[in-house]
């Protein structure tokens, strides 16, 4: 699979979002913090949205460079764990600091977090069955 993030890719549905908040699982690996649903609205193998509070990063250009990094750091890593997802998911990382990290320390992060997304998704997944 390519390394991009293409709009297929990007959750934009307010149905689902609303889905997510009200029927979601979450994670959170501080920085952040993923909240998931799996549902059979959600069509595409993986879609994500990123969410970088205006609460906690007041200026525009400071959350923006936030959500580009994370962006970048997603796009980079997805490889590794869109193969062993359990079915369609959708998604949405929330940065949860106030403060601008470095771009290598973002990746470790999201990438830790997504292993213990998979792992917690395997759970439930179990759990269910």
């Amino acid at each position: 699979m390519s390394p991009t993030f293409r709009k297929n890719e990007r959750l934009i549905s307010q149905q689902i979002m609303d889905k997510l908040f009200s029927e979601g699982n979450s994670v959170k690996h501080y920085p952040f913090r993923l909240i998931w649903y799996t549902g059979p609205e959600v069509v595409e193998p993986f879609q994500v949205t990123i969410s970088v509070p205006k609460r906690r990063v007041n200026r525009a250009v400071r959350r923006n460079r936030i959500k580009r990094k994370i962006r970048e750091a997603y796009r980079l890593n997805k490889d590794r764990w869109l193969g062993r997802l359990s079915g369609p998911t959708a998604a949405m990382l929330v940065y949860l600091d106030g403060a601008e990290r470095a771009q290598d320390e973002m990746e470790q992060k999201i990438c830790y977090l997504f292993e213990r997304f998979l792992e917690e998704q395997g759970k439930r997944e179990k759990w269910i069955i």
